[in-house]
């Protein structure tokens, strides 16, 4: 779990930085609440991202699966979850 929680974290951070200084070079009018808003988000999204792998590992230990079995289950989950 600390592997999971430290990308997460790192992602989340590092990408909030890039993409505020991003967003201040090439929007230098925007407001200073809306930029962080929005690299807070994208930092948010891509820290979940990368960090899923690691969730679905934490999962088939948990529940005595192999990690396959969980990839397998992905697509599954993610229509049904959209479906609702």
């Amino acid at each position: 779990m600390a592997v999971r929680n430290t990308i997460m974290n790192g992602a989340m951070v590092g990408c909030f930085v890039k993409a505020n200084r991003m967003l201040e070079g090439k929007f230098p009018n925007m407001p200073k609440d809306v930029r962080r808003v929005l690299a807070g988000s994208t930092g948010g999204l891509t820290g979940s991202a990368l960090s899923y792998p690691f969730e679905m590992m934490r999962a088939a230990a948990m529940h005595n699966h192999s990690f396959k079995d969980i990839v397998a289950q992905v697509k599954t989950r993610t229509r049904a979850s959209h479906s609702l």
